[in-house]
């Protein structure tokens, strides 16, 4: 598991270690899981962001930003699904 200060790097051709699912009835991607273990970020943390970060548009069409200033990460979830495509550290 990585940390915000040491983030595991995969290579750009690895396939997802871990399989979509779901933690608290939030779909997630297999690259979110990943993510999340690669910069050490527990689901717990997702999930508050989930539920009382800040919103806005994403870049990508389909897409919004959820940032949590207190854990200071950024989620983006597809806008139709409600599906969780990735989490990092930062501001959107």
């Amino acid at each position: 598991m990585g940390s915000r200060r040491w983030q595991l790097q995969e290579p750009g051709d690895a396939a997802p270690r871990n399989v979509p699912g779901r933690f608290n009835k939030v779909p997630y991607s297999a690259h979110a899981f990943d993510q999340m273990q690669n910069r050490g970020i527990p689901p717990n943390v997702a999930d508050q962001a989930i539920r009382t970060g800040t919103i806005s548009p994403g870049r990508e069409p389909g897409t919004i930003y959820v940032y949590d200033s207190v854990n200071d990460v950024t989620i983006v979830r597809n806008s139709v699904t409600g599906r969780i495509i990735t989490i990092k550290y930062g501001e959107p």
